[in-house]
C-alpha cells in the first residue's frame, strides 16, 4: 500500500474516533446536564488534526514527506474524506442516540410516512442509507465497467505533473522550460478532455434511473425526518434549506430533523468517496 493511501485511511480512522467522542460528549451532556456538547464535538473533531499532523511529521522521514508532495500533504491528503465520512457517520450514530435519549419529542408525525406504518425514524435513515450505499457501490461498479480506469490513472498523473510545472515555470520565469510547456500543452489538453468524457459517460446512463429513484422517494417519504442532524445549523445560509422544522417543534434538543433529500445528500458524500477509493476511481488531482 502506498503511503497517500495509508494516510488516506488513517483519516477515516481517525475520523471513526471523532464520532465515537462526539457521541460520547452528547451521553455525558444528558447525564450530567451541560450545554454546547455538540459545539465541544466540532471542536474536537477539528482539533485532532493537529496531533495527527505532528505525529506524523515527525514520524516520516524527509524521504517520504517530498514523495508525498511536501509537509501539508500530511494534513490535506484525503481531508475531504475525513470531514464527510466523520459527519455521515456522527449524524447516523446520533440519529438512534438521539432518539434513546429523548423519545418524548417524537410524535407520529415525526417517525415515518404510512409506508412505514409509523415505525421509529431512525428505520427511515438505515433505508436511505442502504439506498444510498447501493447507488454509489452501482454507479461506481458502472464507471469503472465503462472507463479505462489504467489509461484514465496514467492520464491524471501527467495533468497533475503538468500542473506541478506549470507552476514551477511561473515562479522561475524559466525560458526553456516555458518552451516545454507550450509543446506539450496540446497533448495535455486532449487527455484533459479524455478524461473528462470518459467520467461523463457513465452518468449518461444512470441519469434517467436516479431521476425516477428522487420520485419514488419523494412521493414515499415526503417531508418526513428521516435523521437527525447533530447541532444546529438552522441560521446558517444555504444549509438551512435541508433542515425540516415541523409545527410546534420548531427546536428539538441538540439537534434538527433532516428529511429525506439531505440525508442522502449527507450519507451519499460520506460513504461515495470511500466505495470509489476502494474501486480504484480516485485519481490524481
Amino acid at each position: 500500500m502506498e503511503l497517500k493511501d495509508k494516510i488516506y485511511y488513517s483519516k477515516l480512522l481517525l475520523a471513526t474516533t471523532s464520532t465515537i467522542i462526539c457521541n460520547l460528549l452528547t451521553i455525558l451532556a444528558f447525564f450530567l446536564h451541560f450545554y454546547n456538547a455538540q459545539a465541544y464535538g466540532v471542536a474536537f473533531g477539528w482539533a485532532i488534526l493537529v496531533p495527527y499532523y505532528l505525529l506524523l511529521s515527525k514520524k516520516l522521514s524527509e524521504k517520504q514527506i517530498a514523495e508525498l508532495g511536501g509537509k501539508k500533504k500530511i494534513l490535506m491528503e484525503g481531508i475531504g474524506a475525513y470531514v464527510t465520512f466523520w459527519v455521515s457517520s456522527w449524524a447516523l450514530t446520533y440519529t438512534f442516540l438521539h432518539y434513546i435519549l429523548w423519545p418524548q419529542f417524537y410524535s407520529p408525525e415525526l417517525i415515518g410516512p404510512p409506508f412505514f406504518a409509523n415505525a421509529p425514524y431512525y428505520l427511515t435513515s438505515l433505508v436511505i442509507l442502504t439506498i444510498s450505499m447501493s447507488l454509489s457501490t452501482l454507479s461506481s461498479l458502472l464507471s469503472r465497467k465503462i472507463m479505462d480506469v489504467k489509461r484514465l490513472a496514467r492520464y491524471s498523473k501527467e495533468i497533475k505533473k503538468f500542473k506541478d510545472l506549470e507552476k514551477q515555470v511561473r515562479e522561475s520565469k524559466d525560458k526553456k522550460d516555458s518552451i516545454k510547456l507550450k509543446r506539450k500543452q496540446k497533448y495535455i489538453e486532449k487527455i484533459t478532455r479524455t478524461v473528462m468524457w470518459q467520467r461523463f459517460k457513465p452518468m449518461l446512463i444512470y441519469m434517467v434511473p436516479f431521476m425516477l429513484l428522487f420520485i419514488f422517494l419523494s412521493s414515499t417519504f415526503g417531508n418526513t425526518t428521516c435523521a437527525m442532524f447533530p447541532f444546529n445549523i438552522i441560521e446558517v445560509p444555504l444549509l438551512n434549506m435541508f433542515i425540516r422544522t415541523p409545527a410546534g417543534i420548531a427546536t428539538l434538543p441538540l439537534g434538527l430533523p433532516l428529511n429525506y433529500v439531505s440525508w442522502y445528500i449527507i450519507s451519499s458524500f460520506g460513504f461515495t468517496t470511500i466505495i470509489q477509493k476502494v474501486l480504484g476511481l480516485r485519481f490524481e488531482q
